[in-house]
């Protein structure tokens, strides 16, 4: 699918609207008081508008293009020793084997072991080619842990499957992925494996995420001539409600699609968030006229926009 837009026509959007409604409104900033700002409310309501649009810039859309399923697998309690992991799934070995893991590469002993494995209709799933699954089956262990990846076409249920050189084999209960991108935590002593909930790994990235976006807007907040003490109470709670709001969409948006759709549930909420502050903030903060606090909504919220995206960078979410 092609779009008829390109980066020069959403620039120029972004320019118009800067001159002639922007810096009207800053213009505006004192000289009005107690107005409830019929032409403000119209030109912040063209925002979420804009932001859609530069979501759509994109020139075509490929059919393989999209976000791909993935399961990470983080083992604990690992033996000192060489260890192969695959991914049973309920399906039979086909005549037709995955030849790349007969390479010297391999320890063919290992491999073997795995090609062999076959229970209660269950197969492995690399060593045998079942499905198109990007993975490996080295685990490459560190202080007893390792991590393995699994991405493009995975299961929806599958057990895990260890062999090790000293010929133990050990295999998981079964599990179900839940998450788009999935992360499963697995115990070799004890067998077992678990997906890991998404909001375990959202806490502290919500954490900072809030932190840095009230040191931000509080700037901006002061920058305003706004008292600081006489509206602290609001400006806490409406920034923390909205954090609140945009991690819960942005939670649905990783468990749905993953990655893509995190930053798509982001500009989302970001809209959403833009229009609630400006009415919060016009309604609850004291001081200065109703125009300036929508002002100050706007400039905080573009100030502290790629906050939570250089959080997520920083925290390296693998979910």
């Amino acid at each position: 699918m092609v779009f008829p837009f390109s980066y020069t026509f959403f620039k120029r959007v972004a320019k118009t609207w800067y001159n002639t409604q922007y810096k009207k409104m800053v213009k505006r900033v004192g000289n009005q008081k107690g107005v409830g700002g019929y032409h403000i409310k119209k030109s912040f309501l063209f925002l979420p508008v804009l932001i859609l649009l530069v979501i759509l810039q994109t020139n075509a859309v490929y059919a393989d293009a999209g976000p791909k399923p993935s399961i990470v697998i983080e083992a604990k309690n690992m033996p000192d020793k060489l260890c192969y992991m695959d991914l049973l799934v309920e399906r039979q070995a086909s005549a037709t084997i995955n030849n790349e893991f007969d390479s010297p590469k391999y320890n063919q002993k290992l491999v073997s072991m795995l090609k062999e494995y076959h229970q209660d209709g269950m197969s492995p799933l690399l060593v045998n080619g079942l499905m198109r699954t990007h993975g490996d089956i080295i685990c490459d262990i560190k202080n007893g842990e390792s991590t393995t990846n699994y991405s493009y076409m995975v299961p929806d249920q599958f057990k895990i499957i260890m062999v090790s050189e000293d010929g133990n084999t050990v295999v998981s209960n079964l599990i179900e992925r839940k998450s788009f991108n999935s992360v499963v935590s697995f115990d070799y002593t004890a067998s077992k494996g678990n997906e890991v909930p998404f909001y375990k790994n959202i806490f502290l990235p919500f954490i900072l995420t809030c932190i840095i976006t009230i040191l931000i807007e509080g700037i901006v907040l002061f920058l305003f001539r706004f008292n600081l003490r006489e509206n602290m109470k609001a400006f806490l709670l409406i920034n923390i409600s909205t954090q609140i709001l945009l991690y819960i969409m942005i939670s649905l948006g990783m468990t749905m699609l993953g990655i893509i759709g995190a930053l798509f549930f982001y500009l989302l909420a970001e809209m959403i968030i833009f229009i609630l502050e400006a009415i919060l903030f016009c309604r609850f903060l004291t001081q200065h006229s109703k125009v300036r606090r929508i002002v100050y909504s706007i400039t905080s919220n573009f100030a502290s926009f790629s906050v939570p995206l250089l959080v997520m960078m920083m925290e390296n979410w693998r979910v």
